[in-house]
């Protein structure tokens, strides 16, 4: 029998890339489910399928946090 790794359930890896599940992206990321539906929607966040499950790249999803944390502070004011 192999060692496995153990992880937080909602986290998959597909290729050794950390992906998060759909439903606990907005936990983790402090973000509401409609903002989650609008990236989606809008495209800034893609859906993928890894072992049936509906997630995000981990990648991804740190990138529009990034995005989204300079127009925040460009809307108030504030040089990022």
């Amino acid at each position: 029998m192999r060692p496995s790794n153990r992880f937080q359930p909602g986290w998959f890896f597909k290729d050794e890339h950390p992906y998060l599940a759909v439903s606990h992206v907005p936990k983790v990321a402090n973000m509401t489910a409609i903002d989650v539906e609008c990236a989606v929607t809008t495209g800034d966040l893609t859906i993928e399928r890894v072992a049936g499950c509906k997630a995000i790249a981990l990648q991804d999803l740190i990138g529009f946090l990034e995005k989204r944390a300079v127009v925040s502070a460009l809307k108030r004011g504030n040089n990022a």
